[in-house]
């Protein structure tokens, strides 16, 4: 009777460390799937564009639009009339004049860090 009794008890137990090492598989393969999940996010949110100025010398002809048109990045920016307000901005250029010779600094993007 008692060989009986241990026997229902090692099964019981059996069942129970098979139970719990089943659990403890899929928790640790739900955390390395989520931390794999999070480390890619991370990465793709952290990839470019990366922001980098150049300077540009104006040359005859040149406007501020063409120029604009030539360095934007539609990616960053919603229309070209933001760009170059910030062209404006960053040359303290108060009108939309700019003349031959006139070095501006222009901001363009690229998606690899140098």
């Amino acid at each position: 009777m008692n060989e009986r009794k241990n026997q229902k008890h090692r099964k019981t137990r059996i069942r129970r460390y098979t139970c719990l090492s089943i659990l403890l598989f899929v928790l640790c393969l739900t955390g390395i799937t989520y931390s794999k999940m999070t480390v890619e996010a991370t990465q793709k949110k952290a990839q470019g564009p990366y922001k980098y100025y150049t300077e540009v010398r104006v040359q005859r002809g040149d406007t501020l639009w063409g120029i604009a048109n030539e360095y934007i990045d539609d990616r960053v920016y919603d229309s070209l009339d933001a760009y170059i307000n910030e062209i404006r901005e960053i040359n303290s250029i108060s009108y939309n004049r700019i003349y031959n010779g006139q070095q501006l600094i222009v901001p363009y993007y690229s998606d690899t860090l140098r």
